[in-house]
């Protein structure tokens, strides 16, 4: 239980480095909204619109964003797990006294 608490709580701190990510992904707010519309447009549509391309790149781009973010979380939880394994310890038991079983 302790590994799950600790892959949940670095999901939630690494939220500024998901961010920054995105930013260098999608330098413009025009470029995220853009993406966006990419992915919900049907692709025939963007072929026919002679966007396919694009629609193709934006999903290479949140593809890479996805693998980045949980890349970061896994390599972080690696680290952690087998540096200082008395961590995991120490949450699964913190989490087992502040949520007893019903």
């Amino acid at each position: 239980m302790g590994s799950l608490v600790l892959a949940v709580l670095l999901a939630v701190l690494n939220l500024p480095a998901y961010w920054l990510l995105g930013r260098f992904l999608f330098p413009t707010g025009a470029d995220v909204l853009d993406t966006i519309r990419l992915l919900f447009t049907p692709r025939l549509r963007d072929l026919l619109q002679g966007e396919a391309f694009e629609d193709q790149w934006a999903h290479a781009k949140v593809g890479a964003w996805l693998f980045l973010c949980v890349s970061l979380v896994a390599s972080e939880h690696y680290f952690l797990r087998h540096h200082f394994p008395g961590l995991i310890i120490a949450l699964g038991g913190w989490w087992s006294t502040a949520h007893p079983a019903r």
